[in-house]
């Protein structure tokens, strides 16, 4: 199951990565026209309205950052608490292993 919020997280960080670079890169005129903060050009314009839209760059890479930090926290955080003893299958490998001793 943590790997289905594994990809998620990632695909929405990949896909706020690819917003973060369209703001602040491509001007307001050129925007896709899904994208919030398209403006239309006008007609007779050859240039559409300039500039960037540098607080929604922003936005959009915090949010790639912190999806992309919580996707390797739940792929690489340990499930077991501290208090809780160890498996049964681990004492069972570490008493094989120690069964050639002499004590």
């Amino acid at each position: 199951m943590k790997w289905i919020w594994v990809v998620l997280l990632l695909v929405i960080a990949a896909f706020a990565t690819y917003m973060a670079v369209e703001y602040l890169t491509v001007s307001l005129g050129h925007l896709p026209t899904w994208f919030p903060g398209h403006k239309a050009r006008l007609p007779g314009h050859h240039h559409g309205p300039r500039g960037h839209y540098r607080k929604g760059g922003a936005a959009a890479a915090l949010i790639a950052l912190i999806a992309y930090v919580a996707a390797a926290y739940v792929a690489f955080r340990n499930p077991q608490s501290k208090g809780q003893a160890p498996s049964p299958a681990a004492s069972d490998a570490s008493d094989a292993a120690g069964a050639g001793t002499v004590a």
